[in-house]
């Protein structure tokens, strides 16, 4: 194993014991920050669901509060999946010929 990740793990494991800082989205924050980040995640999460903003703009959004892009992906991935898609117009088909009614 490298010794440059084994040092980054122990170090991270002291700063959590001591209960001070926090791991998410692949960063180690102190709790108001963590809950900052938290927070600010959630309402993106919200804005993007009830399509208040595109998913690229959730993406920069995310990518800017310095979370890795393959989280990102992986959140907006799921977020997106979530996401409510409103019916169009509905088109009668003529089943013997498989083409739209006039």
């Amino acid at each position: 194993m490298d010794p440059l990740l084994v040092a980054s793990i122990v170090e991270l494991q002291r700063i959590t014991r001591f209960g001070r800082a926090r791991y998410i989205y692949g960063q180690v924050l102190l709790p108001q920050a963590y809950r900052l980040l938290q927070e600010r995640v959630l309402a993106i999460e919200q804005q993007l669901k009830k399509q208040l903003i595109t998913l690229q703009s959730a993406q920069q959004q995310l990518i800017q509060l310095g979370i890795d892009k393959p989280e990102v992906d992986a959140m907006t991935a799921r977020w997106e999946a979530t996401l409510l898609k409103t019916p169009g117009a509905a088109q009668l088909v003529n089943p013997y010929d498989g083409l739209p009614e006039s």
